[in-house]
């Protein structure tokens, strides 16, 4: 009897999230964040984060069949990328690797841009709930003790829309089912937009930009950095080696989209 109660446990609380999920599809019915029409492929998932429609997804990001392991890049096939590609081989990285769903063009930058609105967490989630599916693999596999995104100067916070940084990342710890630290990382030095810099200013720009409040909480950790895009790599690789010098033994880099020649 006693064998048998976390069983029945479980088996009821299955029967439970099944019946909240279809009284909540039932007053609200779930309909794709990107698109917004009802379709029977737009669902909640377990987190009851909606999720894009199957349309939606080939659309946003279609399959990527090679990337660099090192910057999450577009290359050839047959290419051994462990040290880079032809966007990467010359940067000094302080990350190990970058998971990504596409490159930022199309409906997947447009999706990007979207997310960055007041109205834009939900779709925010739902891209995050597709990065989950395209990389689970990899990102259980890397063993991810705890997940941290790019912050904004506390200036910014005030006035600007959500952070979808932000968003991104405590869909992605729940799903890793690991600590999203919100309050470890802090940048204090407000600095011009990366996207307004040319790439040789963009390296400048943030150097000693970014602080880490909590290293106590880095020490030997896997930590998952992310942000909505990558281009050069600069705010990833600057917050990388504070992430690094404060006791994190790897850093990988999770984006929806890599900018490719910006």
């Amino acid at each position: 009897m006693a064998a048998s109660w976390p069983t029945f446990v479980a088996s009821f609380a299955d029967w439970l999230r099944t019946l909240t999920h279809a009284a909540v599809d039932f007053v609200y019915p779930p309909t794709c964040p990107f698109c917004g029409r009802e379709a029977q492929q737009s669902r909640r998932s377990e987190t009851f984060d909606l999720e894009l429609c199957l349309p939606c997804r080939d659309q946003i990001a279609p399959q990527l069949v090679h990337v660099c392991y090192r910057c999450g890049a577009p290359v050839g096939p047959h290419l051994d990328t462990t040290g880079g590609c032809v966007h990467c081989h010359r940067d000094r990285f302080h990350f190990d690797c970058v998971f990504c769903l596409g490159v930022y063009d199309d409906a997947l930058k447009t999706a990007c841009l979207r997310a960055k609105k007041s109205d834009g967490q939900p779709l925010a989630s739902a891209v995050a709930g597709l990065l989950w599916e395209r990389q689970q693999h990899s990102l259980e596999a890397a063993q991810i003790d705890l997940v941290v995104a790019v912050p904004r100067h506390w200036t910014r916070r005030l006035w600007m829309e959500p952070n979808a940084a932000e968003t991104l990342a405590e869909a992605l710890a729940r799903r890793l089912q690991v600590e999203f630290g919100m309050h470890i990382l802090a940048k204090v030095c407000r600095t011009p937009p990366q996207s307004k810099l040319r790439p040789y200013r963009r390296r400048s720009n943030l150097r000693r930009a970014f602080r880490v409040r909590q290293p106590d909480a880095l020490k030997g950790a896997t930590v998952l950095l992310v942000d909505d895009i990558l281009t050069t790599g600069t705010t990833a690789n600057e917050i990388s080696r504070a992430l690094r010098k404060s006791g994190a033994d790897r850093v990988i880099v999770a984006v929806p989209a890599r900018g490719i020649g910006r």
